[in-house]
């Protein structure tokens, strides 16, 4: 039953971050997340959040870049998962979908395929989101700290508390 929730929590956050990458050679600086040694790129990550803005303008509500790290994140076991499971999200049918966005980034056409595949697997198949859950939760996955921590209960990045700042006493 917790699974099964957790499932549906997965499913409702990468839905409801729009109601509608890896790459190589990125300096240290530019390092977003790895997920297995997989570098999402900062760089990446705004170019996604940018064009998810332009494209849906106010329906986009208030993606930025940490929102589209978490999909980017996500898209590694989703997508697979999706697959897998026999729910296919061409390109094609999302950049035909992209009409004010002249040039996509291969990134924002992933993002938009896991959101896409995510909601048809909350539908047909909640059982494949735990099973991503699950591989989550065993992946070496690191977040640069500026963009927060990943909680995987709820498929989203949280804001990351410095060491530094002392939690107010009960």
């Amino acid at each position: 039953m917790r699974t099964s929730k957790r499932a549906a929590a997965l499913g409702l956050a990468l839905a409801g971050a729009l109601t509608l990458g890896g790459c190589g050679g990125a300096t240290t600086g530019d390092i977003a997340a790895k997920v297995n040694g997989t570098v999402i790129t900062e760089d990446a990550a705004r170019t996604v959040a940018q064009q998810i803005r332009g494209q849906f303008g106010a329906d986009a509500g208030d993606f930025q870049t940490p929102s589209a790290v978490t999909f980017l994140i996500l898209s590694n076991f989703v997508l697979p998962a999706a697959e897998k499971a026999g729910v296919h999200v061409s390109e094609q049918s999302i950049r035909s979908e992209l009409t004010k966005v002249a040039d996509p980034a291969p990134e924002t056409i992933e993002m938009l395929r896991t959101n896409a595949a995510a909601q048809q697997l909350q539908q047909q198949a909640p059982e494949v989101l735990s099973a991503v859950l699950a591989e989550v939760e065993k992946a070496d996955i690191t977040v640069n700290p500026r963009f927060g921590k990943l909680d995987v209960a709820s498929g989203a990045l949280s804001p990351a508390v410095p060491n530094w700042i002392e939690s107010a006493a009960p």
